[in-house]
């Protein structure tokens, strides 16, 4: 776990399925961002953002 606080590994990607509102989204998050404790939770936090726009980027 040493390797992951330290930042030593250089991406942080995520993928999943979600269901809203009976409808299903692909959702796909690639990046080069240091994967640290912190950095996932501001990961977290832009996946959270493009989703809850997801309305008007169509």
């Amino acid at each position: 776990m040493e390797s992951f606080e330290n930042g030593e590994y250089n991406a942080l990607c995520d993928a999943g399925i979600v269901v809203k509102d009976g409808r299903r989204y692909l959702v796909s998050v690639m990046s080069n961002i240091p994967y640290t404790t912190s950095n996932v939770e501001l990961f977290e936090n832009v996946i959270a953002a493009v989703f809850a726009a997801r309305g008007d980027l169509a």
